[in-house]
């Protein structure tokens, strides 16, 4: 009898412990993710809940914590989608179920993530332009997002308005920039340019601008899109000529970097570009790793339930604001506010010889 006590006590220890590894994510980001855990620990199970209607939402996230789920992902936030994931934070929140953004989210509806401060390239782009001593830039945009990190820009560089410049271009919709670049090069007769779009679309307009002839060493481009440098943008045929800064959280010709990069490729399904980690791919992976090993810390005797108040939730997220992650979008610090602080941003310069 004694010796079926002691079973009973471990089987349960058991599965309490793996039963703490199940976490809720939305039903539109399971492709996304379950390659990334196939990396970070393949063992945790994820359970999907759906968004929509959003009335469902409440019934959809308590049926997650029935199934063992300790801990959830927030829907990605974005513009005239921000419901979903306020109704799932109001529910972690009451529940104190730890809750974490794989998307950088928006000022208004602050949630934890790993992304660096909203107007990090933003100081980037504006200390690159202070130590270069431009005295005047164009800066290409498309969306009103993109012009408000150029907004942002030029708010952080504190530039004299006597001395420095700048020319805003919007591109139109469609791949064809061949009169944007003529204005840039015959009306407005600049040569610093800021190209602040989605990488495919910033290598498109570099392209168009080496035809036009807008390369060489009178040009210089700084692309705002962080996996640039993840191109191997020396063996594109058209835009070897031209002068490109750009930047990204890791270093891609590191030690350490390379070893990660194997190392994907050995557990996982995620696709890898030509060098480095994508941009996205490094901070969902520190996310997922940061709060699978908070999980893992504690024991979890029983899980939590819509209604109560979860003691382990509190005990999760503390681990998951103490512990130190070296991770591939660089060593992690928190600020008192719950914002990420101290990251660095590394800066990839290819200039040519005069």
């Amino acid at each position: 009898m004694a010796a079926l006590r002691l079973f009973l006590l471990i089987f349960s220890l058991i599965f309490s412990y793996v039963s703490g590894y199940k976490i809720a994510v939305p039903a539109n980001l399971i492709d996304e993710i379950n390659p990334v855990l196939e990396f970070v620990d393949f063992r945790v199970q994820v359970i999907p809940y759906e968004t929509k209607p959003l009335w469902r939402i409440k019934q959809e996230i308590c049926n997650c914590l029935a199934l063992g789920a300790s801990a959830i992902i927030l829907p990605e936030q974005y513009e005239g989608h921000m419901a979903a994931a306020a109704i799932v934070q109001s529910i972690a929140d009451n529940t104190n179920v730890p809750c974490v953004s794989l998307h950088l989210s928006p000022p208004t509806r602050p949630s934890t993530h790993l992304h660096p401060h909203l107007n990090a390239k933003s100081l980037a782009v504006a200390a690159f332009i202070k130590r270069e001593k431009w005295k005047d830039v164009v800066v290409v945009f498309e969306e009103a997002d993109e012009l408000l990190e150029v907004t942002d820009m030029i708010t952080a560089g504190h530039f004299d308005p006597d001395s420095f410049s700048s020319q805003l271009v919007r591109l139109k919709h469609g791949d064809d920039y061949g009169n944007e670049l003529k204005h840039i090069k015959n009306k407005l007769d600049r040569y610093r340019i800021i190209v602040n779009i989605p990488l495919p679309r910033a290598i498109h307009f570099l392209e168009q601008a080496a035809n036009m002839s807008m390369c060489g060493v009178l040009y210089h481009y700084v692309v705002m899109d962080m996996d640039l440098v993840t191109v191997d943008i020396d063996s594109m045929r058209g835009i070897e000529d031209c002068n490109i800064t750009s930047f990204g959280v890791h270093d891609v010709h590191s030690e350490q970097i390379e070893d990660i990069r194997q190392e994907i490729v050995h557990k996982s399904s995620i696709r890898l570009p030509k060098k480095g980690v994508p941009y996205t791919t490094s901070i969902w992976i520190d996310t997922l790793r940061l709060l699978i090993r908070s999980m893992k810390s504690i024991h979890i005797w029983e899980e939590p339930r819509c209604g109560d108040v979860w003691k382990a939730g509190s005990d999760i997220k503390k681990k998951f604001f103490e512990t130190p992650l070296n991770g591939i979008s660089g060593d992690l610090y928190w600020a008192p506010s719950g914002e990420r602080s101290n990251y660095t941003l590394h800066v990839y310069r290819r200039k040519l010889s005069e």
